[in-house]
């Protein structure tokens, strides 16, 4: 009876420090969502994502979206080479539960950015990263530009990266356990292989996790462990292509694209791939350079000697390329089209017409390109150094599976090089930021301030850039609407690339034509820029300056514009002549100025110069 007593006391007494530590986990746990909700609560009001409007490329994702609301049918558009569905169907859920508007399924990327967020603080933390290297962490990732623009609009880009992110990290938890958990390995690869259905690249992270059981876990292969960790994700990643092969169809662009990625690999443009491999390294270094500033002056003399050596010699290579290419062809960050510009998100002419201001110029592009490429070079040191025996269990598997996610993601990447934009890179932000601090030693000191210097004005650029994007959507969309009501139809109307393939994409006659995409390599990108900002307010809002023209819109003229500057007088030009007809204002969040988006009338023989001033209703 007495031995009984004592093994009940003694177990009382093993399971109080037990239940204490799971207690602080979940207390953790509560304050690590509440602090990224509220955060990301800040940002959404700031940036204000609400109202009735489409934004870049989500007129598409939303169109397919109404099609399932209205007529129960699962489509992905002619003009998108990517998986969707999955996207579609979560967009779906909202708007089942919230009611369909551009609001609701905006907020439901939101709610995956939170997801996304709160995975990485609680995957760091479980790999023992004390707290400051998972808030700083949080933060680089949060904020950078390219990924802070994406995680308020429609954009399967986010979507695609928080489900192989939370797929990743329950196949880690899985595989590092003591007694493999088939449950999370079960859960794991079946995120993996849905986030195939968002975008095709998911397949990485389930190549990540195949490659890692070949190389580390081989004995898991013929276990019922391996097939948990492959089977379901592998299912769903057949089904999908078959579906989409035989079933739907692929689109016309994703066959263009199959196309021109099949050209780039049999003739590979041998000349230019000095150039492509800076720019990719660029952008990768972007992601962790707040980082690498922030490491201590300690963490780069514990260096071993090969980390020494890599380090010298990608200084050497990358910075010899950097002044190389900047002499010859006035090239410095950013490197392709899209997102990052110096005139915020977007350069003139890419989702409404007009004339933008400059926001930086050269002085801060060497700045970001000098800190991108110490970014890369810390974490190349980084992976060299790394002691992938020596560490604990949690942490050893996941440095081996992002390291290898890292590896997959970077080919593709290299594979699919002729359709990129910059918003493509984004795949690597995630496993480049939970990579490099995973890297770096649990006993950093990470320096606050000087972390807190760099990511001010990019937190800044983001915050301000995204609420005039949005903005200037929404009031391109409102003028859109009130020309629509007074008659107007729209096809007389240049209302932007959003508004523009939302009202035209199905009256379009026949297939969507698909242009060769321009080489970025070779340009002159500064030269360009300054031509922008040189360039006349009358060219640029000419509706046939837009890059997109052609590729929505049916033939013919418009009568109404709607831009973001107004024309010079038409004696400058002999292009076509525009007078504002209606202006909407906004504050810009770069200097509080009141800003508008203006409404143009094209001025014809139908329309004699004196019937158009400024202030006259369409």
């Amino acid at each position: 009876m007495s031995c009984n007593v004592d093994r009940i006391q003694h177990d009382a007494l093993a399971s109080v420090p037990s239940r204490s530590h799971s207690l602080a986990r979940r207390a953790g746990m509560k304050s690590d969502f509440a602090v990224i909700a509220a955060l990301i609560g800040v940002c959404y009001w700031l940036v204000w994502p609400v109202g009735e409007y489409a934004i870049l490329d989500d007129w598409a994702f939303n169109k397919s979206l109404s099609f399932l609301n209205e007529r129960g049918e699962l489509r992905i558009l002619h003009w998108n080479p990517m998986s969707l569905i999955g996207h579609v169907l979560w967009g779906w859920l909202f708007t089942t539960l919230f009611g369909a508007s551009f609001t609701v399924t905006k907020l439901s990327v939101v709610v995956l950015h939170l997801a996304e967020m709160f995975a990485l603080a609680r995957w760091l933390r479980w790999c023992g990263v004390p707290s400051r290297g998972v808030w700083l962490a949080v933060l680089a990732l949060m904020f950078h530009p390219l990924h802070f623009l994406h995680c308020y609009t429609f954009d399967t880009d986010i979507p695609a990266i928080t489900w192989q992110l939370l797929g990743l990290l329950c196949v880690a938890r899985g595989l590092a356990a003591d007694q493999p958990r088939c449950g999370l390995l079960l859960l794991g690869s079946s995120l993996i292989g849905w986030s195939t259905w968002t975008r095709q690249h998911g397949v990485v992270a389930w190549l990540a996790v195949a490659t890692y059981l070949v190389i580390c876990e081989r004995r898991f292969l013929i276990r019922r462990e391996g097939w948990c960790a492959l089977i379901p994700g592998g299912v769903l990643i057949a089904g999908f292509t078959g579906w989409y092969q035989l079933v739907h169809g692929p689109t016309d662009v994703f066959e263009v694209s199959m196309r021109q990625t099949h050209e780039f690999a049999a003739n590979p443009p041998w000349s230019s791939l000095p150039e492509i491999g800076l720019t990719y390294a660029i952008y990768l270094g972007s992601f962790v350079a707040a980082l690498a500033v922030a490491l201590p002056l300690c963490a780069w003399r514990r260096l071993q000697r090969r980390s020494v050596v890599v380090g010298l010699f990608s200084l050497w290579l990358l910075s010899n390329l950097v002044v190389y290419f900047y002499v010859e062809r006035s090239f410095l960050f950013p490197y392709l089209r899209n997102v990052i510009t110096p005139f915020g998100l977007f350069a003139p002419n890419t989702f409404l017409l007009g004339a933008r201001e400059m926001r930086w110029g050269e002085p801060t592009a060497w700045v970001i390109t000098v800190l991108s490429v110490l970014g890369v070079i810390v974490l190349l040191q980084r992976l060299t150094d790394a002691e992938w025996r020596a560490a604990e269990r949690p942490r050893r598997v996941s440095l081996r599976l992002c390291s290898l996610w890292l590896a997959w993601q970077l080919a593709y990447i290299a594979s699919t090089t002729p359709l990129l934009f910059d918003r493509h890179l984004l795949i690597l932000a995630p496993s480049s930021v939970l990579l490099f601090v995973l890297l770096s030693p649990p006993q950093t000191l990470w320096n606050c301030p000087v972390f807190v210097a760099v990511m001010l004005p990019l937190s800044f650029y983001s915050l301000a850039s995204s609420h005039d994007v949005h903005a200037e959507s929404r009031l391109a969309f409102q003028a859109g609407r009130d020309l629509i009501a007074a008659g107007v139809p729209p096809q007389k109307i240049n209302g932007g690339y959003a508004f523009d393939g939302w009202h035209l994409y199905e009256t379009f006659p026949g297939p969507v034509p698909v242009r060769p995409l321009p080489p970025w390599w070779g340009h002159r990108t500064w030269d360009q820029f300054r031509s922008f900002a040189a360039a006349s307010p009358q060219r640029l809002n000419s509706p046939n300056a837009a890059w997109w023209s052609g590729l929505v819109r049916p033939a013919g003229d418009v009568e109404f514009v709607v831009a973001v500057s107004l024309p010079k007088s038409s004696r400058e030009t002999r292009a076509p002549t525009l007078r504002e007809v209606q202006r909407y204002p906004f504050v810009s969040g770069w200097r509080g100025r009141t800003k508008f988006v203006y409404v143009l009338r094209r001025i014809s023989d139908d329309f004699p110069n004196d019937s158009a001033s400024s202030g006259e209703q369409p």
